[in-house]
């Protein structure tokens, strides 16, 4: 698939707040509300966004429950700066009335109404904000530039005050890090002010646990080799995780050459990586669906989206997932994730879903029911682990969002050694190397035909 296709099609992509009319920018609502923590102050200029919109962004900045009273929203336009609570509300809320009163759980609440307090009985809430996650990297943002932005970003670092510490042209998306947390708040807000700009929230995503050797046998003995069909054709499994060593002589052959969107990696050689344990994982799905002693075309394509870091972000797993689909990857594999939600990576997946490619995801290795991302998004296919009995297994989540469950544990060899890798990780490899060699190029199977093929043996319903 063309590079410049993809770069078009996933800019389009991102295009919610880029869009444009006759080649003029629309004369989108803007507002931009800033609340000073040391001083108390309000600084506001909007200019058509409507109030409960003005109060949710308040609300996200200060910490404050606002409840406004149904049917009195309306546009709002007002600029001020420097105000404290009381003045910025008057000016905002024009002939409504507001009292403030604190909040049975601790904290302040307001009420906004016409005559009587009792009728605010809508809360207020940033529908947009992906911001309460443990993972959340305050001090950065995501800045993404339309398709046709003359804009530099480097000027408009500048501008914002904040770092480039890492960047994609082709995906015209950037990382930038500030001095603090109220920088990067008021950078976001100054580029809600701009057209053909975008700030998305960056989340952390720790670096998976290394593996334990532990003494096995010779059981599960790799019996395929590599082959290719007179077209060339092979089917790629990207894989997104940490760097990958040398593999047995028998697997070596599937492993294309690796590439990093994170920086070269300095490896401990002594003991497999995780990604090492990963690829190893994908091949021994392969291996279950392969009759003995024949060929496959699927090959291994490991993107390293740590390098040397202790943790990558959702920034660099976007990199990893348009450097997957830019080289023709028809699987892609992430054994990791994070309590954030990525609005980039999710753009950057739903136009790898839109392509045929399918995306599997690590549920998570806690025994809880809460979200894990990017296995959570609808257009991934996330995988818990089960126990020796059949069941979930013990340390594995079980979410609403989980569709398969494989077994949790993999045996790899590396330097002589046999390891059991055990968890969410090598359940999704597994999957993703199953779901391979039901597409190798000899079988011909889409993207609906493998799902359905998985979920009659591994669907995780029956566990809900």
């Amino acid at each position: 698939m063309p590079l410049m296709r993809i770069m078009i099609a996933v800019s389009f992509a991102l295009l919610l707040v880029f869009r444009a009319m006759a080649g003029e920018p629309l004369a989108l609502p803007t507002g931009r509300i800033f609340w000073h923590k040391e001083t108390r102050k309000i600084d506001a200029n909007v200019s058509g966004l409507s109030l409960s919109k003005v109060l949710a962004k308040l609300s996200r900045a200060t910490g404050w429950k606002v409840y406004l009273q149904p049917g009195t929203d309306r546009p709002l336009r007002v600029k001020f700066n420097g105000l404290d609570r009381g003045a910025a509300l008057r000016l905002m809320l024009g002939d409504l009335n507001y009292a403030v009163v604190p909040a049975l759980t601790g904290g302040t609440e307001i009420r906004i109404y016409q005559n009587n307090p009792a009728a605010a009985t809508e809360l207020v809430v940033d529908k947009n904000d992906r911001s309460p996650s443990k993972d959340w990297l305050a001090r950065e943002l995501v800045v993404s530039l339309a398709p046709n932005s003359k804009l530099s970003i480097d000027e408009l670092a500048k501008k914002l005050q904040g770092t480039i510490v890492a960047r994609s042209d082709q995906m015209k998306s950037y990382r930038l890090r500030f001095d603090s947390e109220e920088s990067a708040a008021k950078a976001r807000e100054l580029i809600e002010e701009m057209d053909g700009v975008r700030a998305d929230n960056n989340y952390a995503y720790h670096r998976p646990d290394q593996t334990a050797g532990v003494g096995l046998d010779g059981r599960g003995d790799f019996t395929i080799s590599p082959t290719t069909t007179s077209d060339g054709c092979n089917v790629v499994v990207a894989m997104l995780d940490t760097a990958v060593q040398s593999l047995p002589a028998n697997q070596a052959p599937f492993l294309l050459k690796p590439l990093s969107v994170a920086g070269e990696a300095t490896v401990d050689s002594s003991k497999p990586t995780h990604g090492t344990a990963m690829a190893q994982s994908i091949l021994n799905g392969l291996n279950s669906v392969t009759r003995p002693g024949t060929g496959s075309t699927v090959r291994v394509l490991p993107i390293d989206v740590y390098g040397n870091n202790e943790a990558t972000s959702s920034y660099e797993l976007a990199k990893g997932m348009y450097a997957a689909v830019a080289n023709g990857a028809s699987i892609v594999n992430i054994s990791s994730g994070g309590t954030g939600d990525s609005a980039l990576l999710n753009d950057i997946i739903d136009y790898a879903r839109s392509q045929g490619t399918i995306v599997f995801a690590a549920a998570g290795n806690a025994p809880t029911t809460d979200p894990v991302f990017p296995a959570a998004n609808p257009n991934v296919i996330a995988v818990t682990a089960s126990d020796t009995q059949g069941q979930v297994a013990a340390y594995a989540n079980r979410g609403e969002f989980v569709d398969l469950m494989a077994p949790g544990t993999s045996r790899i060899k590396f330097n002589g050694q046999s390891y059991l890798v055990t968890g969410t990780s090598p359940a999704t490899a597994m999957m993703s190397g199953m779901a391979a060699g039901i597409d190798d190029c000899a079988k011909g199977a889409d993207a609906n035909a493998i799902r359905t093929w998985l979920e009659r043996s591994y669907s995780f319903r029956g566990q809900k």
